[in-house]
């Protein structure tokens, strides 16, 4: 089993991704809103539902199994705002001491229903 995340920078080599289905509509919101990156309406929709007051539900079925195109946790998350993202899903997740593999479950949780939304 997988220990502890103790340094943010295992996060920006890390591979994050979501369903298919939802990598889809990323691809379509992207273009419907002239974004130059496929990380900025995944951004905008681990935001919209993180501020949601319930934890993201898991990916079932077809969305479970099909996954969409990776994204790098340091293109995802930039930089500078790499904390803020991960303290936000950390706490989101309740996950007191969370593995690389729980913040990619989250993230991919997030992903999902934000952009579905």
């Amino acid at each position: 089993m997988p220990g502890p995340v103790t340094n943010l920078r295992s996060l920006d080599s890390a591979n994050f991704k979501t369903s298919k289905k939802a990598d889809a509509v990323n691809d379509v919101l992207k273009a419907k809103l002239g974004l130059q990156h496929r990380y900025e309406p995944a951004r905008l929709a681990i935001a919209h539902s993180l501020a949601l007051p319930d934890p993201a539900p898991p990916l079932t079925g077809d969305d479970a199994d099909d996954s969409g195109k990776v994204i790098m946790g340091k293109t995802l998350f930039g930089d500078d705002e790499l904390p803020v993202w991960v303290a936000l899903i950390v706490e989101k997740s309740g996950l007191p001491h969370p593995s690389v593999e729980d913040i990619q479950e989250q993230v991919r949780r997030h992903w999902q229903r934000g952009i579905l939304l």
